[in-house]
């Protein structure tokens, strides 16, 4: 017997002794940890059902918030089950990420449920035109800033009508970074019905196509913890 974990945040070498630093799981159960990048996957392994199920619940108890899924579904997968059971639909507007997230979210059957639609505003002007950021705010702060992303997702979820919008705008690579952003930056925005979160994330430089991945993965987690009652700005 076994159950898949979806994790995302630390990497799959923290979360390993993470695990190995915590309580002894039952006899019988054993766990593996292997990179899925951008997320990461624990298996548990287990002779009975209930030795599995113990073990579940301390794994959970031990990882915390990191933790978005326990049977195996992707970050998108399980973003959009939770918007289905609650009746509620997301839009995005993407910088950096040039439409992933809404390809990733639109990759799973009967996403058209929940997902309205995403503004791919790349440049300054589209931004402010298609999403109404306050031309002030480029010029205070640049693109990739907490307040610029949270114009962007205020923007897209009064354009769409969505209950809630993501937003994304970083340095994906290879040029473009500086001392204060470098590549890798990336700064995330949720827009909610009574709140608003934005966030900036330094992730290491793992290559253009792998830092837009990441990016991606980390605006949806940005709901996904708002969703299942964790702090959308906290981040293990």
């Amino acid at each position: 017997m076994k159950r898949l974990l979806g994790c995302f945040g630390p990497t799959a070498p923290a979360v390993r002794n993470t695990l190995s630093d915590a309580s002894s799981l039952p006899d019988g159960v054993h766990f593996s940890v292997r990179d899925s990048f951008p997320t990461v996957t624990l298996e548990l392994t287990g002779d009975t059902a209930d030795a599995l199920e113990i073990a579940l619940a301390q794994v959970r108890e031990c990882l915390g918030s990191i933790v978005f899924s326990t049977d195996g579904r992707t970050m998108e997968e399980c973003l959009g089950d939770l918007l289905a059971a609650r009746g509620e639909t997301i839009s995005a507007a993407e910088s950096c990420t040039g439409g992933l997230v809404a390809h990733l979210l639109t990759e799973v059957a009967g996403s058209s449920r929940y997902f309205l639609g995403s503004a791919v505003t790349y440049s300054n002007a589209a931004k402010e035109s298609l999403l109404g950021v306050a031309p002030q705010i480029l010029i205070d702060v640049g693109a990739v800033h907490e307040r610029t992303v949270q114009a962007m997702a205020v923007g897209a979820r009064r354009a769409f009508g969505a209950t809630y919008a993501v937003a994304t705008s970083g340095i994906a690579g290879p040029d473009g970074g500086s001392d204060a952003k470098p590549v890798g930056t990336v700064c995330l925005a949720l827009a909610a019905p009574h709140k608003t979160v934005a966030v900036r994330r330094c992730f290491s430089d793992m290559g253009r196509q792998s830092n837009k991945a990441l990016f991606a993965v980390a605006a949806m987690d940005l709901l996904r913890r708002h969703l299942q009652g964790f702090d959308p700005a906290g981040f293990s």
